[in-house]
């Protein structure tokens, strides 16, 4: 038995003003006018095999086209990554379920894998047991796209040493040729009763696609300027941008497979130290478009372009691009969907939970523990013990000492009491220590559990320890309880028991 225990709205959080000014925007969050028709470039890149029966009967009506599609999006990151990976995926179920509801349109929900980011130190860094592990920084190569080598799987069987669920996380990674698949393969044993589909944007139904926004970027030029002027106007409001502007926003995969950036030069474009002329761009582009990959500003152009959905799900960074980057839309005459910012999810078991909910509530909670200290200090202190008070009566002798009118015992005394001061200072501390004893200690535990490294708990936990610890079981229980509500919030789950 799993059960919400607090709930808080992102509105009461310390959130960036730019995030608050998005959430403000009904018009951004609401349904409206959803595209209903044929995808073929998404039916032809949806993963096929080891589809569940929901899964299969869901693209079915994805190739009927008689339906909507809910898109979220994330890289494959090795072994599932930070927990929050799961969780947008679970967001994207239930905001489907919801629209379906609300609309009486078939909704799908679709994970776009966007297999083209080449950065392997983030995307192979995973936290098991406390532990940190984080190699492959120097590969270039697109990490989804990339074959599985023993480099990789060495790597992988390293990272689930004393990993009661092992084997099945690492039959993903011996059985698949890319990272992509074994992502996706993995992602859909937990998820894939729910019928989300998975679509691989290193597919090349897909990749075919991006020859337009390729050529507004780096042949037409016309990314770089409204980005440019975006960002602008965001400093001239005072907002701190999400992207700044960069001359060109797409890359080249190179023979030797590495994903690098392609630069225009008064004489052509770099790539990679070779200089093409316009001429030879134009004809890659024609021949070679699957070899051209978008940075994030014509990312999200040719996605949406994709998928033609009628709802976008992320996490905060993620929604804030598409914020910032809503004017590319029009410039390439794509229709924006209802943007959503996922939940937050803080998993702890029944005992902390109810320590946090004793101890002010979940909000209290997501600081950094220096500044939640004070503010637990202030509560778990019994009335009695009035603190201020015993240090107050020593500054009020001081200040009793400084009327007196001979200055050298004045002097003398204050000396005196200064040294008294600090001994009972100290004593107090001491005091402080014999009332509360461990507690302290065992708050801090609670919160280290809530926010390690003062990092939400969802960021540093991963989908092999949530796994290690709560089983299938657990993942199918979060399915069941995940929050339907439209508006974006954090919530403490606490499962009455652990399950294995």
């Amino acid at each position: 038995m799993w059960e919400i225990v607090d709930r808080e709205l992102y509105a009461k959080l310390p959130v960036r003003k730019e995030l608050k000014e998005f959430l403000s925007s009904d018009k951004l969050r609401n349904i409206r006018d959803c595209y209903v028709g044929q995808r073929p470039q998404v039916v032809d890149a949806i993963y096929k095999d080891h589809l569940t029966e929901k899964q299969e009967a869901n693209l079915e009506v994805l190739k009927e086209g008689n339906c909507q599609v809910v898109t979220v999006s994330h890289q494959p990151n090795l072994l599932g990554g930070p927990v929050f990976v799961l969780y947008k995926a679970l967001h994207a179920i239930v905001l489907a379920e919801e629209i379906h509801r609300i609309t009486d349109v078939p909704t799908i929900p679709v994970f776009w894998v966007h297999a083209d980011d080449h950065d392997w130190k983030e995307l192979t860094t995973v936290y098991v047991k406390g532990v940190k592990f984080s190699g492959f920084e120097d590969r270039q190569e697109p990490f989804g796209m990339s074959r599985i080598d023993d480099d990789v799987l060495k790597y992988v069987k390293d990272i689930l040493k004393g990993v009661r669920q092992s084997k099945l996380f690492l039959e993903f990674y011996d059985t698949s040729e890319t990272l992509s698949e074994a992502f996706i393969r993995l992602m859909s044993h937990f998820v894939g009763h729910t019928g989300i589909l998975f679509l691989d944007s290193g597919n090349t139904y897909v990749r075919r696609r991006v020859k337009q926004f390729v050529k507004a970027d780096l042949l037409e030029n016309k990314i770089f300027p409204v980005v440019e002027g975006i960002v602008s106007k965001w400093q001239s409001q005072g907002k701190k941008p999400i992207i700044n502007p960069m001359p060109t926003n797409t890359f080249f995969i190179t023979d030797s497979g590495k994903r690098v950036k392609v630069i225009r030069r008064e004489e052509g474009f770099d790539i990679a130290g070779e200089t093409w002329t316009l001429a030879e761009l134009e004809r890659r582009l024609e021949n070679e478009p699957e070899r051209f990959s978008p940075g994030v500003a014509v990312r999200i152009l040719w996605q949406e372009d994709v998928m033609r959905s009628c709802a976008f799900t992320g996490g905060s960074t993620e929604i804030l691009y598409w914020y910032q980057l809503l004017p590319l839309f029009s410039l390439m005459n794509i229709n924006v969907p209802a943007l959503f910012l996922r939940h937050s999810l803080f998993i702890l078991d029944g005992m902390e939970a109810q320590v946090v909910s004793q101890y002010g509530g979940l909000i209290k909670w997501l600081l950094r523990w220096e500044d939640l200290q004070s503010v637990l200090l202030s509560m778990v202190l019994p009335e009695w013990f009035q603190e201020q008070n015993l240090l107050g009566k020593c500054e009020n002798l001081l200040k009793d000492v400084d009327t007196i009118p001979r200055e050298d015992v004045r002097s003398f005394l204050a000396s005196r009491l200064r040294k008294l001061f600090k001994q009972w200072k100290k004593e107090v501390k001491r005091a402080r220590k014999m009332i509360i004893g461990s507690k302290m200690e065992q708050l801090k535990r609670v919160h280290e559990d809530l926010m390690p490294n003062g990092i939400w708990q969802e960021r540093v936990m991963s989908l092999v320890d949530f796994v290690d610890i709560y089983g299938k079981i657990g993942v199918d229980k979060l399915v069941e309880i995940y929050p339907r509500d439209k508006e974006p919030a954090v919530f403490l789950i606490s499962p009455k028991i652990r399950t294995a």
